[in-house]
């Protein structure tokens, strides 16, 4: 057990760094925060795993984390028992992020951050931004929403070359960046057809018809495990967004089927009952128009 104090009035989002290795056998590692189960992991004896745990949301004042497994301890002599080792000190807080970046030409680029709207921040950036800065250069005051309130946008006139990028926020939750050349074509709405089906609680497919690059989301709770093909093609770019879900980035507009697939049975006995997909076009300016052939809770 963990205790973390929050000595804000109001609820924080941190994120914790855990370093387990597992005695003799492979375990599977469960965190709760309070009576929330958070996250499970699978923790192998011959590896020490760093494990960065999101979205932990802490109340006022103080708080335990419970790390353990339902697999049995592995018993050591003088009746000890025990299931995994832990590195000390544990880490915490918001999330921080720097990173480098190649463009092959001079260009004007649309830089894309998600956001995560909340009753007490709205869909203001700088409720969870600290920063955002692209070769040492503050944007976050000159990011601009999204219609959908979702993301926010900053245009740039980058170079060829090397580019750094500083994401500093407010919360414990990794907020998608995308950057994408802006072509003219994308400056009119971008509109969106998508028609989905449910195979199995495990897979489902989506047709989808756009005019651009969108983000497809996948609401369930995120686990690399889910992923998603177009046309037969796998899609590389799978992340975390609004906190919990999945998230696919599919770069190219036009008529295709997106497949999506859990490939392995969770370890945690949860639902995988899915509750639909929701489409965000992107690198647009005006409001996604999405028209459902079947009625579906998003």
């Amino acid at each position: 057990n963990i205790q973390i104090e929050n000595d804000l009035d109001t609820e924080q989002s941190v994120a914790i760094v855990v370093r387990p290795q597992s005695y003799e056998v492979s375990r599977s590692l469960w965190i709760k925060v309070g009576d929330k189960f958070v996250s499970t992991f699978v923790i192998s004896p011959d590896v020490r795993h760093e494990i960065v745990v999101q979205g932990i949301n802490l109340p006022p004042g103080e708080s335990w984390i419970n790390l353990y497994s339902p697999d049995a301890d592995t018993v050591f002599p003088n009746d000890e028992y025990a299931s995994f080792d832990y590195l000390f000190p544990f880490e915490g807080g918001p999330l921080r992020r720097e990173r480098s970046f190649d463009l092959e030409k001079e260009s004007r680029y649309r830089l894309m951050i998600g956001l995560i709207p909340g009753p007490d921040r709205g869909s203001d950036p700088a409720a969870v931004l600290r920063s955002l800065m692209v070769d040492d250069r503050e944007y976050l005051d000159a990011l601009q929403v999204e219609a959908t309130g979702r993301a926010a946008f900053v245009d740039l006139n980058l170079a060829s070359g090397t580019h750094t990028l500083l994401v500093d926020q407010r919360i414990g939750t990794t907020l998608p960046v995308l950057l994408g050349e802006i072509r003219p074509e994308l400056f009119s709405e971008t509109s969106m057809t998508v028609d989905y089906e449910r195979h199995r609680p495990t897979s489902m497919s989506a047709r989808v018809n756009a005019s651009g690059p969108y983000i497809l989301i996948l609401n369930e709770l995120y686990d690399p495990r889910w992923s998603a093909k177009i046309d037969g093609t796998p899609i590389g770019v799978h992340f975390k967004i609004n906190g919990f879900a999945n998230a696919f980035y599919v770069p190219t507009g036009g008529d295709h089927t997106v497949e999506l697939s859990f490939d392995i049975q969770p370890l945690a006995d949860r639902s995988l009952a899915l509750s639909g997909v929701t489409v965000l076009a992107i690198l647009a300016t005006n409001t996604v128009n999405m028209i459902r052939k079947r009625r579906s809770h998003v």
